[in-house]
């Protein structure tokens, strides 16, 4: 941005450049970046200076990390290692009390196994029951059918043989 205004007979003249009127003018424009200028130049070794600090403490945050989880992760093995250790000493070593708990154990899941049979049996019996009602009511309709058809027969019989005694007579 400096190179143009102090080369560039355009911009370099402030006849032609309305917005540096008020400004003091290409000559003041050209003070002015020349002023930043050196500022940058001035605080650019400070900033890179805090760039490798921020990217040193970066780098050891990342090493930190990654000890940290090499460290989580040994103990998630070890804490493994050591629960199949202790069922291994448990199981090799029953105490009294854990051999009554473990044959309590056995007993209530045998107790769930058979009452879970009796369950399934208990269902299928439900269902029979069910059917078996279903075709007694449909035998009690054909009694009743039955008997209803009888009292007809009986009572066209007892006509037929009333008719028969009065023709003979």
């Amino acid at each position: 941005m400096l190179r143009p205004c102090v080369l560039s007979r355009f911009w370099g003249t402030t006849l032609l450049q309305p917005q540096t009127w008020a400004s003091g003018g290409v000559e003041g424009s050209i003070e002015r970046s020349k002023k930043i200028l050196k500022q940058c130049d001035t605080n650019e070794p400070l900033l890179r200076a805090r760039v490798r600090a921020a990217q040193e403490r970066m780098n050891t945050a990342a090493g930190e990390e990654r000890r940290a989880a090499h460290a989580v992760s040994s103990k998630a093995s070890f804490s493994a290692q050591m629960a199949t250790m202790k069922k291994r000493v448990i199981d090799a070593n029953p105490s009294e009390r854990l051999r009554e708990l473990l044959a309590q154990e056995a007993r209530a899941v045998e107790q769930v196994r058979e009452r879970s049979a009796m369950g399934k049996d208990a269902e299928a019996l439900v269902t029979a029951t069910g059917k078996g009602i279903s075709f007694l009511q449909k035998a009690l309709g054909c009694c009743l059918e039955a008997k209803v058809l009888h009292e007809q027969v009986r009572g066209v019989g007892a006509a037929a043989s009333i008719e028969a005694a009065v023709c003979t007579v």
